[in-house]
């Protein structure tokens, strides 16, 4: 269980039940199949004095109560188990601080008068978003200019792309040329990034073929509409590769789609690839050698 405050969703798991939740209500998925599926789920998680317990039945209590679909019996249910103060014993065995748990009961009280009175503007059902074609697509080799005006070129990984929402992540590359880049001036440039097929004896040997500075980005329906206008001005398609079965856990706080204008957008984008450029843990690969290898895994299968 990942913590970051005491709040009911200040906690992953929390968080992972209200995902869930969303995603099978705006399914148009009935209330009851959700309860049932849901606690299904986690069922090895609800066991008495689990860390996980009190935050999968919290939250899912708090979406229940948020589309009106809250009965009796599961209020009784959270009631009882928030006189049975076992919430606090999981984080005194967790060795959570004295004021952590004072949070955490303020946190409760609010919760539960929140949940016994009725939500006066219960959410309603969300379409869910629709994946759409995008030339930005998992391979996507982009060129960029730097500040000075050299060629750069960015990998796109893992990218999907829909109506309302995009997620994608971008690989650097070392190249900076004075001229427009080939796709064989790709290939034959590395990555910005170490921890590929970096071996060491603490992680699993999946991780060998991980990425972990790129940059990722998960985008909601306002900078998502910004993305395709943004990208069409800033880069230019080079040619694909195909999509690379990998495992990638980039960081945010690269590119971003918020600015309100293309030029913030650029200015902002080329400072940051510039900074990002410097790094010298660069894959000992180039992307050629490591296209191959991915190709070539990928036919074992």
């Amino acid at each position: 269980m990942g913590t970051w405050s005491a709040t009911i969703f200040g906690n992953d798991t929390s968080e992972d039940v209200k995902d869930e939740f969303y995603q099978k209500y705006n399914n148009d998925e009935k209330i009851e199949k959700i309860i049932v599926d849901i606690l299904q789920e986690y069922s090895e998680s609800l066991d008495d004095m689990n860390e996980d317990k009190t935050n999968i039945f919290f939250a899912l209590a708090y979406c229940l109560w948020e589309v009106n679909g809250l009965s009796e019996s599961f209020l009784n249910d959270i009631d009882t188990l928030i006189k049975s103060d076992e919430d606090t014993k999981i984080l005194k065995s967790l060795d959570a601080e004295n004021s952590f748990l004072k949070s955490r009961e303020k946190a409760i009280i609010k919760f539960w008068d929140k949940i016994n009175t009725p939500c006066k503007t219960p959410k309603k059902r969300v379409k869910p978003p629709v994946e759409i074609e995008s030339i930005y697509r998992n391979g996507a080799c982009l060129a960029f200019q730097y500040p000075n005006n050299l060629w750069g070129c960015l990998i796109i990984s893992e990218g999907r792309c829909y109506d309302k929402l995009t997620a994608v992540n971008f690989l650097q590359t070392n190249l900076k040329c004075e001229q427009f880049p080939t796709f064989d001036d790709v290939l034959n440039s590395h990555i910005i990034d170490e921890s590929f097929h970096k071996h060491d004896p603490s992680r699993q040997a999946s991780f060998y073929y991980s990425f972990t500075n790129c940059d990722f980005q998960y985008l909601q329906a306002r900078e998502t509409k910004k993305f395709h206008s943004y990208n069409d001005q800033f880069f230019t398609i080079i040619d694909y590769l195909p999509v690379w079965i990998i495992s990638t856990t980039g960081s945010r706080g690269g590119i971003s789609y918020h600015f309100t204008t293309y030029e913030e957008f650029k200015e902002s984008s080329s400072e940051i690839l510039s900074k990002h450029f410097t790094r010298e843990d660069i894959t000992k690969m180039t992307v050629r050698e490591i296209n191959d290898e991915f190709i070539s895994r990928q036919n074992k299968l």
